[in-house]
């Protein structure tokens, strides 16, 4: 009687553990479509330098809501940064690649690190020499979402 008792309450213990788990929320390219559409503001913003492949400078601000760059993404695959006019914008599996103007040169590539119906992680990375030496600059900005 005891031992079917303990083994019960050892399937009750194995059951809730697996029924309560949370869901998931990683997301990948196939919901990025969805989870950019709205109002987002710059939060966090980080720039670390590497000279030659080591590690020279970081340095990390929290933006205030009054200096925050402030992006909407519509549905129609435009945006507006900062109440400018309309822009384009396309989801290429991890990217998103902002058409600035109105050639090719204007675009500006960004990988989204993460994307949540909340929050936003995207960085660019920028490559180029200096006396012979290779740099490189990675910016990683966080952004939340308002609407």
């Amino acid at each position: 009687m005891i031992k079917t008792k303990a083994i019960l309450v050892i399937i009750f213990i194995i059951g809730i553990t697996f029924s309560c788990s949370k869901k998931d929320d990683k997301t990948g390219p196939e919901d990025y479509k969805t989870f950019i559409i709205g109002h987002w503001n710059e939060t966090i913003y980080t720039e670390t330098t590497y000279v030659d492949g080591v590690k020279t400078t970081s340095e990390t601000k929290s933006i205030s809501e009054d200096q925050a760059e402030d992006y909407t993404f519509n549905k129609d695959g435009t945006f507006v940064l900062n109440g400018s006019d309309p822009l384009k914008y396309n989801l290429e599996d991890s990217q998103l690649v902002l058409h600035l103007g109105k050639n090719n040169d204007d675009d500006q590539a960004f990988d989204i690190i993460s994307l949540t119906k909340k929050q936003l992680f995207l960085e660019v990375v920028r490559d180029y020499m200096i006396n012979g030496k290779p740099n490189k600059v990675f910016i990683d900005v966080t952004y939340v979402k308002v609407k």
